[in-house]
């Protein structure tokens, strides 16, 4: 069973045209398609972390910031050359990778990643439309 979530939770992160999503999204989106019984975000997060290096969980010190998100933040894992060359995939590999080297602990790190994250959310439907043209036809 834990094999299976770690790869509805992987399969999820991968689809999602966010870079990293809030645990209790994933929460809800892994138990749409997850055959076993609802887990709360704590829970998967608890199943998730350190599992694997498919999925990399970032716990929210809810003392200090807990207005970035109740729980925390779950990152997939794509190869290098996932990004590919629409801008809006370099931004979500970018801001992946800066998700994954974040120092465990820093508070500082982790807000200056989430205001990046809620920036790079904003401008998402202007970089889709950059990169895939009025047609849908990827651009030069």
């Amino acid at each position: 069973m834990a094999l299976e979530l770690q790869e509805t939770a992987r399969s999820v992160l991968g689809r999602h045209p966010a870079p990293a999503i809030p645990l209790d999204e994933l929460e809800d989106l892994v138990s749409r398609e997850h055959a076993g019984r609802p887990l709360e975000a704590r829970e998967l997060a608890r199943r998730l972390d350190g599992s694997s290096d498919e999925v990399r969980i970032i716990p929210v010190d809810q003392r200090r910031l807990g207005w970035v998100t109740p729980v925390g933040w779950a990152i997939g894992n794509e190869d290098e050359g996932a990004g590919g060359r629409c801008l809006s995939g370099r931004m979500r590999w970018s801001l992946r990778r800066l998700g994954r080297s974040l120092e465990p602990g820093s508070n500082l790190a982790l807000a200056r990643w989430a205001r990046l994250l809620a920036e790079e959310r904003r401008i998402r439907p202007s970089l889709e439309l950059k990169s895939n043209g009025p047609r849908g036809v990827t651009a030069p």
